[in-house]
């Protein structure tokens, strides 16, 4: 099972007896702010998703982000500018006025189609919620781990969201992460946090979420 599939394996299990065991939660404040961190922890993730998508559409739509070449075909070196300063920087001089003029027509030619195409999608209100949930979801989870926990269920909860939050997921397999959420696992394991829910019902969380 890789990270992602081991991510999601522990969410849910953590989720289930989070739900399952809400008299416990009164007990123990990590278990209920885990749950408050963890619905916004999943809206923001669904809106990550739904930015990405839009930033692929606005992109096909314009064909890039407003910004422009200007780099001299006889220069291999690059020079882009994807503002006015930028475009005053790489073509200063009087002989350049006309250049420059020229530049900043194509450039606010460019931030137009863009603006058109990114209001028909929505997409930077789509990423501003975005960003608006992701600091929420930080304050959600700096109050959940300066909870004490009572419970080896609210010490999973509280590795939990660490790992979840800081674990960068752009090398898989790469130090402490693996090793973080095997920790994880082992709490879930000792806590009996992915044991059958009620004597006499068929099923562990896993099962449960998996019906």
């Amino acid at each position: 099972m890789d990270d992602s599939e081991n991510s999601r394996t522990l969410s849910k299990i953590m989720q289930r007896h989070a739900f399952a065991t809400v008299a416990e939660s009164r007990t123990d404040d990590a278990l209920a702010l885990w749950s408050e961190w963890f619905m916004l922890h999943e809206k923001r993730e669904a809106l990550s998703v739904k930015q990405q998508a839009m930033e692929t559409r606005l992109l096909a739509m314009v064909g890039s982000t407003p910004i422009i070449d200007l780099a001299n075909p006889d220069d291999e070196a690059s020079a882009f500018a994807a503002t006015d300063d930028e475009i005053d920087a790489l073509l200063p001089g009087e002989h350049n006025v006309e250049a420059r003029r020229r530049a900043k027509a194509q450039l606010d030619q460019l931030r137009a189609e863009w603006q058109a195409a990114d209001d028909q999608l929505g997409y930077s209100r789509t990423y501003q919620e975005e960003l608006d949930v992701m600091h929420a979801e930080l304050e959600a989870a700096q109050r959940l781990w300066m909870a004490p926990a009572g419970t080896i269920a609210g010490v999973a909860a509280k590795l939990h969201s660490l790992v979840e939050w800081e674990d960068p997921g752009t090398t898989p397999g790469e130090s402490p992460w693996p090793e973080l959420r095997s920790i994880l696992g082992d709490l879930i394991e000792i806590g009996g946090l992915n044991a059958p829910l009620e004597s006499g019902k068929d099923g562990s969380m896993t099962a449960a979420l998996s019906a």
